[in-house]
């Protein structure tokens, strides 16, 4: 747990560390099996991975999702009456029990899962295969990069040769004068490629 105890990660018995995707998947699809996630939905963020979109789908299973930060999350879930949603830090709120995110609750509800299905940790909670991902910060002078034309160009052309094996997703942080930016790609070398090339741009800036 963080030290407010609203956030959680979780260990395999492998020692790997599992993140708030995996675990909002399992909830996700633990509540729609009891008939008890409203309206087949849940709330992510931007960030979260295609890997568990892709595998909610196929669950039958809609995500939604809210900018970065678990007040966008929660504004998200009030706005459409939803009782799951989370973000990959391991901030998930459960509205059944709380209003807000609490690690203990979330904890609990995962090891019930575990009892029930009496299988391993790294078994249950390999809930799909993480699209790989990349995050990058940079340090800008402007709050208002992405406005930028250049920036706007120079994204869309990331984005083209991403296509529709992945997104890039760039953002300004909300805490530090940091601007971030997320790559998602299926194809690894597409993956660094893009990374180098974003790293080359925005650090000249």
């Amino acid at each position: 747990f963080d030290g407010d105890g609203d956030r959680l990660m979780i260990c395999d018995e492998n020692g790997k560390v599992i993140d708030g995707d995996q675990i909002l998947g399992l909830l996700a699809i633990q509540l729609k099996e009891k008939g008890k996630l409203i309206s087949n939905k849940i709330v992510g963020t931007l960030m979260t991975n295609i890997g568990l979109e892709k595998r909610l789908d196929e669950n039958s299973i809609k995500l939604v999702r809210a900018p970065v930060g678990d007040r966008y999350v929660k504004e998200e879930m009030l706005k459409e009456n939803l009782n799951l949603g989370g973000e990959q830090s391991g901030h998930i709120i459960l509205r059944d029990f709380s209003s807000s995110g609490d690690g203990i609750i979330v904890a609990l509800q995962v090891l019930s899962i575990l009892k029930e299905k009496g299988k391993q940790t790294s078994i249950v909670l390999n809930i799909f295969e993480p699209i790989p991902q990349k995050l990058m910060n940079f340090e800008v002078n402007s709050n208002d990069i992405l406005d930028n034309e250049n920036t706007k160009r120079f994204l869309n052309e990331c984005n083209n040769k991403i296509q529709d094996h992945g997104r890039i997703v760039a953002r300004m942080s909300g805490t530090e004068p940091l601007l971030r930016v997320m790559i998602e790609c299926s194809e690894r070398n597409k993956l660094n490629e893009l990374s180098d090339n974003i790293n080359n741009h925005f650090s000249k800036l």
